[in-house]
């Protein structure tokens, strides 16, 4: 009795449908979208799929990268799926491996310097090892500088730039104190980068006082 329960299980293990194929197809759907258009190249290698046999078979969802901008090295991703009445979650693990332009430093760039042509060649390289690093496009490149010294060669990353502030440490500017009709205009210096509609500190040229207040626009500290 026993070796008839086992004999039919493994017929019908048999002729079991294989949905390896499937998974693959899958998972390599779901990544190509976070890929194409935003990469010079790209290639999807499945390393590991789990080998499902199964008449009932239905992918219901795939949960892969969250809060990355760009899939590369190493990857692993759920593939939820009902096989024959039953909830799985199957773990694939693949590799992203990408072509990208990237951002080089012509020369060694010193802190605190805005970003442009004559610093900043770009390159197609290879990007498989470089995991969740971001990188600014050439677009973003023009309104970034640098927040630390960058040498000569360096590929330029998101960690090593920074937005350029409307005001920079040691700037002059006007001070302005309201109060109902009556206006006073002093002149300070910035003792902090800023930017519009941020808080920012000030120093009175004349007394040394200083203050907190709002950049506005026209690039003034209204007082609060």
């Amino acid at each position: 009795m026993l070796f008839s329960l086992l004999m039919l299980v493994s017929i019908l293990n048999a002729v079991a449908i294989d949905r390896t194929e499937e998974i693959q197809t899958a998972v390599m759907d779901y990544y190509k979208p976070l890929l194409v258009e935003r990469v010079i190249s790209y290639e999807i290698d499945i390393r590991r799929c789990p080998k499902v046999k199964a008449d009932g078979f239905e992918i219901t969802g795939i949960r892969g990268e969250t809060g990355i901008s760009l899939p590369r090295g190493n990857r692993l991703c759920w593939v939820d799926a009902v096989t024959d009445g039953r909830i799985r979650a199957l773990p694939v693990t693949l590799t992203v491996r990408t072509r990208e332009l990237l951002p080089v430093a012509r020369c060694n760039i010193p802190p605190r310097t805005v970003l442009n042509d004559s610093l900043v060649e770009w390159r197609e390289l290879s990007a498989d090892r470089l995991g969740a690093t971001r990188f600014p496009s050439k677009k973003q490149a023009e309104g970034l500088w640098t927040k630390v010294r960058i040498s000569a060669g360096a590929v330029l990353t998101m960690a090593r730039l920074a937005p350029i502030p409307a005001v920079v440490v040691g700037q002059r500017l006007p001070i302005v104190a309201r109060k109902g009709v009556v206006e006073i205009v002093m002149y300070g210096r910035a003792l902090k980068d800023g930017f519009f509609g941020e808080e920012i500190r000030v120093v009175n040229n004349e007394t040394g006082k200083r203050y907190r207040g709002i950049l506005d626009k026209n690039g003034a500290v209204l007082l609060e």
